[in-house]
């Protein structure tokens, strides 16, 4: 999940890069609301109420990893079916590149949240 989530960022920062006078300004939840139809703030307080996890600032790792999770739970749960077979698949293939030696391609701006950059 992690992968198909950086493969949506690397796509939007190619559409940006491409349509450099547009005007367009995004953040790090275009990724979130692509991918999830929502925020990341949003997700995690779905997230948090559904588990029973107090709402704070900090998350932890063992959180962290159940929030991923609970996140590939919720695309399949929540978006169309074509659609997740799609993005999955892009999650794989950034995968794959990644492991060939391929230019990483890092997206503008700050990374997601739920990177673990150990995996």
């Amino acid at each position: 999940e992690k992968f198909v989530l950086l493969a949506i960022e690397e796509e939007i920062s190619k559409e940006r890069n491409s349509h450099v006078f547009s005007g367009r300004v995004g953040g790090q939840d275009d990724g979130y609301r692509r991918l999830y139809g929502a925020s990341h703030e949003a997700l995690l307080r779905l997230f948090r109420d559904e588990k029973g996890y107090p709402e704070s600032g900090d998350i932890t790792l063992d959180q962290l990893q159940e929030f991923t999770y609970w996140l590939f739970k919720y695309r399949l749960r929540h978006c169309d079916k074509a659609r997740v077979a799609s993005d999955t698949r892009k999650g794989v293939e950034f995968l794959r590149r990644q492991r060939s030696g391929d230019r990483l391609t890092i997206p503008q701006g700050d990374p997601p949240d739920i990177v673990d950059p150990t995996l």
